[in-house]
């Protein structure tokens, strides 16, 4: 990484991140995230007198999907089973094509969750959005008894405070490359930090190259700095 104390090893020091740091998501600033969509399905819906017409998309998800949203409600249910199941031999069922999806459900004591409808509702900020499962009554329900809900958590869009800050890692310099720091100028009085191409002729004095405008003005004001040390020292005498 660039460290602009490090004089001794060229202003690049090394980094080492753990892996829950190097895992979390720590881009600063509010986060667009993406509407969830399911594509459309191949799987036709079937009743007692053929076929009714396309499987909505809404209902079917991938095995390990439906696992997943299984494995995550888990900790609300302590000693029960929790099974991701298929059923699809009643009535009305659903003849499946190339499409891997099926409609899954996962089945916790006598109560049976429709596997895609939990995850549409992980993502119903947004896919990837942050948040939770929690069982609590719902706020439009009159029914009292906890229901399984996903609660949006808020994102984090700032550093808590005293946060410990590690900084953007840099690819390693080439053979050829140094940082620099150029000196400021009339618009930037602070100067910038820069990566050179050491095998080029760089603008500037003994370069073959004209001079950029901030190295002119950083000429400039070394010898009006010098004029005036002269002129002070002509001063006391």
């Amino acid at each position: 990484m660039f460290d602009s104390t490090a004089v001794a090893t060229g202003y690049v020091s090394r980094m080492t991140l753990t892996p829950a740091q190097a895992a979390q998501l720590n881009l600063p600033g509010a986060y667009n995230y993406p509407p969830y969509v399911s594509p459309p399905t191949d799987a036709v819906e079937m009743g007692p007198y053929g076929p009714i017409g396309q499987a909505s998309p809404d209902q079917v998800c991938l095995q390990a999907d439906a696992q997943a949203i299984a494995n995550q409600i888990a900790p609300l249910y302590p000693g029960q089973t929790i099974s991701v199941v298929q059923e699809n031999n009643g009535l009305f069922h659903y003849v499946y094509g190339l499409d891997p999806r099926r409609q899954w459900y996962i089945q916790i004591g006598n109560q049976a969750f429709n596997a895609q409808a939990l995850i549409e509702a992980q993502n119903s900020h947004g896919a990837g959005a942050p948040g939770h499962w929690a069982l609590a009554p719902l706020p439009s329900s009159p029914v009292t008894t906890p229901q399984l809900n996903w609660v949006q958590d808020a994102p984090v869009t700032a550093a808590p405070a005293n946060a410990v800050t590690i900084p953007v890692p840099i690819r390693p310099l080439l053979p050829n490359e140094q940082i620099v720091r150029l000196p400021g100028s009339l618009f930037n009085q602070a100067g910038s930090w820069v990566v050179e191409r050491t095998d080029l002729a760089q603008p500037g004095p003994g370069g073959t190259q004209p001079e950029t405008e901030d190295q002119q003005f950083a000429d400039l004001k070394a010898m009006l700095t010098a004029i005036q040390g002269t002129l002070n020292i002509l001063a006391a005498k």
